[in-house]
């Protein structure tokens, strides 16, 4: 995926990285947002989700928050997040 989501990722990915001597490892923002959106979509439990993953499912739980935060920042970024944020009923009835 070539797109401006790189250019907006690149520069605090490597600081997040840590290193293991274990099997698994995401090795980039790319495979990071891809694993966030499937272990939200399928809706496995955390333990399934690091099967299905090859990782322990402490990571499985731990690595869609990382994710998901890094697809707000780039959602953020290009312009494409929503403007409100309906947090309670009367903000749908105010629309």
């Amino acid at each position: 995926m070539k797109s401006p989501i790189l250019t907006v990722i690149k520069q605090g990915f490597p600081q997040d990285k840590v290193e293991a001597n274990i099997g698994y490892r995401i090795a980039n923002e790319e495979e990071r947002l891809l694993f966030a959106l499937f272990s939200h979509k399928s809706g496995l439990t955390y333990d399934v989700l690091g099967i299905v993953c090859a990782m322990n499912g402490s990571n499985a739980k731990h690595n869609p928050n990382i994710g998901l935060g890094t697809l707000k920042i780039t959602l953020d970024t290009l312009g494409h997040m929503p403007k409100r944020k309906l947090l309670a009923v009367n903000g749908f009835e105010e629309l």
